[in-house]
């Protein structure tokens, strides 16, 4: 503003205090008896801003839809302060109020603008992000936990975003609401949860497995006049399902936990619901997402970094060609979802192995390869393991002549011995057998044959033959005689 910016963009975290920042600068605008108009296109936060003015008549506060339904009774204003200003759906409405005041200055709060609100403010302004509030303690650290994931790789998309039929009929298939009800009742009971759901119809369908499943739920939807009754429910510790209604202007601190059935490839929506459980409140170590379609793979987390004038996409480098960000990973034995590439998981300690994912764009050069040099890399492998398995192979012979010397050296043990010397009707052929065997034991004792002494001394043992100190003088007193 110092610098003559008329056109400002204020970029912060949920969390930051963006509020708090529009009543600090619409105050001292006023004080100094200029006129300050407050803009948002959403009910729930217009109601909060205005509650921090005590109707301050310098000050005003409204809907944009309002606002520009009156364009010809608005008075000029110095400054005109937006808040959420990357909701979409008021674009022409915001410029038709703001040309209404066009010499104002006009500053737009929202932590995920959209690429088309840099073109509109282009003066940017970045605030701390979410990394920083969360080391802070201004946020709430957030807890991952990824159980299912739901195939969307053929769901349509319409306006930017799945079609909430193909994602529904997805959720139903594999049966994910089972495994949502599981998330509740083991993470959830009794603590504050909101369960996102993709729309009305879904909503009110997650509902009758909860209550089926003897889980008592409220529903809360764009319409609904007890807002206060049921935010209370939540506040309580009930569960509270939801489609919209509670993402930007929904401020609930001591909220545990979500259970996420809604599927989305928007990272704006994505960082708007995982705002939610973030806030930071007394007593409270983390806030836990239990994602059952998949988001956080998608959409990553909420303290990475984006870069929102891509529209918090990233490149092809960077993402698998299932959709998955390479910059997070998730623990098959407990499901729990973290940033970064190491192999042990942080929940559990357990033992991920090296991450074999490759990105889409080398995924791409891969099948961009010519077929000479894919034949070549086969035939390569190819003589590689042929040349191991002849490696194998002649080790495998190598031992068999060992084990062949070895029998050879050592000669038959006293079964072999006895089956030999009953066929040719030997008297008492085991006696005679043991007898042999303590003549091989003798003779390697002599000779030094250790080797020997061993088989011999072995197969007497197990014939049941003891080998006492006295007989073990006896042979020592002959190996002396013998020297």
């Amino acid at each position: 503003m110092r610098e003559d910016a008329k056109r400002i963009l204020f970029e912060a975290s949920c969390g930051y205090g963006k509020s708090v920042v529009i009543q600090i600068i619409a105050e001292a605008y006023a004080k100094t008896g200029k006129r300050v108009r407050i803009l948002c296109n959403r009910t729930a936060v217009i109601k909060q801003l205005r509650a921090r003015f005590n109707g301050n008549p310098l000050i005003e506060v409204m809907t944009v839809q309002t606002a520009d339904s009156r364009r010809d009774l608005l008075s000029d204003v110095a400054i005109t302060l937006i808040d959420e200003f990357h909701m979409g759906g008021s674009g022409a409405q915001y410029g038709r109020v703001i040309e209404s005041s066009p010499d104002a200055i006009v500053i737009g709060f929202t932590g995920t603008p959209r690429p088309e609100s840099f073109d509109v403010l282009p003066a940017h302004v970045e605030g701390h992000d979410a990394a920083w509030l969360t080391d802070q303690g201004f946020l709430s650290p957030l807890k991952y936990f990824c159980p299912n994931r739901v195939d969307l790789r053929r769901a349509r998309k319409s306006n930017g975003d799945y079609v909430d039929a193909d994602v529904i009929a997805e959720i139903e298939a594999k049966d994910v609401c089972g495994d949502a009800i599981k998330s509740y009742r083991e993470g959830c009971v009794g603590r504050p949860t909101l369960i996102f759901c993709q729309n009305k119809k879904h909503a009110w369908s997650v509902h009758d497995e909860f209550e089926a499943a003897g889980i008592e739920t409220r529903v809360l939807l764009g319409g609904d006049k007890d807002d206060d009754e049921k935010l209370k429910w939540v506040a309580d510790g009930g569960p509270l399902i939801v489609v919209d209604r509670v993402s930007a202007g929904f401020d609930l601190p001591e909220l545990h936990a979500i259970i996420v059935l809604r599927a989305t490839s928007s990272p704006h929506l994505w960082v708007q619901i995982l705002g939610r459980p973030a806030r930071a409140a007394d007593g409270k170590l983390a806030g836990y997402v239990f994602d059952h379609v998949g988001n956080t793979m998608r959409c990553g987390t909420l303290t990475e970094a984006r870069d929102w004038r891509n529209g918090g996409d990233i490149g092809d480098d960077a993402k698998t060609e299932d959709g998955d960000r390479l910059s997070v990973r998730r623990c098959e034995d407990c499901f729990f979802v973290w940033e970064g590439v190491g192999c042990i998981c942080p929940e559990c300690g357990s033992d991920n192995g090296q991450d074999l994912r490759i990105s889409l764009k080398k995924a791409v050069e891969i099948r961009e390869q010519s077929a000479a040099e894919i034949e070549e890399k086969r035939r390569q492998a190819g003589l590689m393991a042929k040349q191991d398995r002849d490696r194998k192979k002649q080790e495998a012979e190598e031992e068999k002549a060992r084990r062949a010397e070895q029998r050879k050296h050592l000669g038959m043990g006293i079964r072999q011995r006895t089956a030999m010397l009953r066929q040719k009707r030997v008297k008492d052929p085991f006696k005679t057998a043991v007898d042999q065997m303590r003549a091989r034991l003798d003779r390697a004792v002599r000779v030094g044959d250790e080797v020997a002494e061993r088989f011999a001394t072995g197969e007497l043992r197990a014939a049941g033959i003891q080998i006492d100190s006295k007989g073990d003088d006896i042979l020592k007193l002959i190996e002396g005689l013998a020297s």
